[in-house]
């Protein structure tokens, strides 16, 4: 399931600015890029991503709550450490 989809399944009904917890667990990243997740989950606090072949965070917003990021799998595990530490330094 591509990621935009699994998005709004795990939303259940509930407005993006409600949800504080998101897993996207085993779906597809379309060009291992991040797609659905949005500035709107304002109170995102754990949102996790493992088996997603994620190989960039280009798409990743600002999320000023997010305080637990979860994966298992990406296209290159140092390169995307060191994304990920620029982008929370921010």
């Amino acid at each position: 399931m591509e990621m935009k989809k699994k998005i709004n399944m795990e939303l259940k009904n509930r407005d993006p600015e409600e949800v504080t917890e998101l897993v996207l667990d085993n779906c597809l990243c379309v060009n291992g890029e991040i797609e659905g997740l949005n500035d709107t989950f304002k109170e995102l606090e754990f949102l996790s991503m493992a088996n997603v072949e994620l190989s960039s965070l280009a798409r990743l917003p600002s999320l000023n709550k997010l305080r637990k990021v979860r994966w298992d799998w990406c296209e290159d595990t140092v390169v995307f450490l060191a994304k990920l530490t620029e982008f929370l330094v921010k």
